[in-house]
């Protein structure tokens, strides 16, 4: 294994990146396999229509009741099981796709824990697992005997159920994960529900209503024992949130705890993972994130990463259509003696357009400061680019008219 390979399975900051990269491809992946599935069920529905009201004859006195002849009966039985399938084939790849994404968690967990190993040595100490002579005889080093017990320990825990998961890391670390995790009883349905897909046809047995309900989780409409669990589009954006939310907030927690040293790049991990969100208009799951860190992040690598985080989440509240809590985060504090780059974005979240015309001005065409493409793309701007203020300074700084995306046009 090169070096590099090795430091990227030991990092957890990639660790999340790839985690959160796979369940935004299922996230993005599933509208798309489920309109190929419908477009195909119906092709198969009108190819059947057609053959009955082509070849079969309607039945006196009935309506889309066909009499077949001896020799039709086959083709129509067929054409009946291709729609069939294709209506099966819709609830097998959501279950699926659920299915997928605790498997992709599960992954995730499995590299937290290696890189905890990784990071902390001394973790082992606690391990009750056992090398027989010829295993030990079996390996080279005392590096690949240690790799060895890692990857049992893991396996071991890896058996255990997801919230034997959260216990085993609260022991091995001494920190509570579940303090204030609202998302709990959601995760626990999911994963209950995820074993249930694979382990009994995604019906409904008590031990699902018991773990659900000793997790307090709600149904809307409460299941009985024997139905029949389905996946809809809805269901499936709360569990990817659930699982998206989780991951970024247990990484945070403990990488912050176990390599203070890496301050600096679990802060820009935070920092890119809600600006992306608020890209990406999510801003209802970056909110969750920004208030988060707010709540439980005391030491940031600096002020400028700090700053930046807020007016993340003020911009969050703004674009939820909260200006009254935007105002409130931007206002705890005082931006007087910040740098004109916080000053202009503290007056376009207060949407004081003239005060940010002239930091404007003063920032001019510094791309050092704030580059031109600033201007145009990031989200902070997506009030202030629409007014006649800011068309007319930028303008005047770069002799030139904004050049603005549809996008960024119609942003919230």
């Amino acid at each position: 294994m090169k070096e590099t390979e090795i430091k990227e399975t030991h990092c957890f900051g990639e660790n999340l990146k790839q985690f959160l990269l796979h369940i935004e491809s299922l996230s993005t992946s599933l509208p798309l396999v489920i309109k190929t599935i419908d477009e195909s069920n119906l092709n198969a529905i009108k190819t059947h229509s057609t053959f009955l009201k082509n070849e079969c004859e309607l039945k006196d006195g009935e309506k889309n009741v066909y009499t077949l002849k001896p020799e039709q009966i086959s083709k129509n039985e067929k054409l009946k099981k291709i729609a069939n399938q294709t209506k099966i084939a819709r609830v097998i790849v959501q279950r699926n796709f659920i299915v997928s994404l605790v498997s992709q968690y599960d992954a995730f967990i499995g590299s937290l824990i290696r890189t905890m190993y990784y990071f902390k040595p001394e973790l082992l100490n606690s391990s009750e697992k056992q090398l027989t002579f010829s295993n030990l005889v079996s390996f080279n080093s005392i590096e690949n005997a240690r790799e060895y017990i890692i990857e049992k320990e893991i396996e071991s825990v890896l058996r255990e159920n997801h919230t034997e998961h959260f216990k085993w890391i609260e022991n091995k670390l001494n920190i509570k994960l579940r303090k204030d995790l609202n998302i709990w009883p959601i995760f626990i349905e999911l994963t209950e529900r995820r074993n249930l897909y694979v382990h009994n046809n995604g019906k409904v047995n008590n031990q699902y209503l018991k773990i659900c309900s000793d997790n307090s989780y709600e149904f809307k409409n409460k299941p009985n024992i024997g139905d029949e669990l389905h996946v809809d589009s809805v269901y499936f954006e709360s569990a990817f949130k659930c699982l998206y939310e989780l991951a970024v907030k247990l990484t945070q927690v403990i990488w912050r705890n176990l390599q203070p040293v890496e301050l600096l790049k679990c802060d820009d991990s935070l920092l890119d993972i809600t600006y992306e969100l608020i890209l990406d208009k999510k801003y209802d799951l970056a909110k969750i994130l920004l208030d988060f860190m707010d709540k439980y992040v005391k030491k940031f690598s600096s002020d400028d990463v700090k700053y930046r985080l807020i007016f993340n989440r003020a911009q969050t509240y703004k674009w939820l259509g909260d200006e009254k809590k935007c105002l409130e985060i931007v206002k705890s504090s005082d931006w007087s003696a910040s740098n004109d780059l916080f000053k202009l974005a503290s007056q376009v979240l207060t949407d004081d357009f003239e005060k940010a015309s002239e930091t404007m001005k003063r920032i001019g065409s510094n791309q050092d400061i704030l580059p031109k493409l600033c201007y145009l793309e990031w989200p902070i701007f997506n009030k202030f680019r629409k007014n006649e203020i800011f068309l007319k300074t930028y303008k005047e700084i770069y002799k030139e008219e904004p050049e603005l995306r549809e996008e960024n046009i119609n942003a919230t």
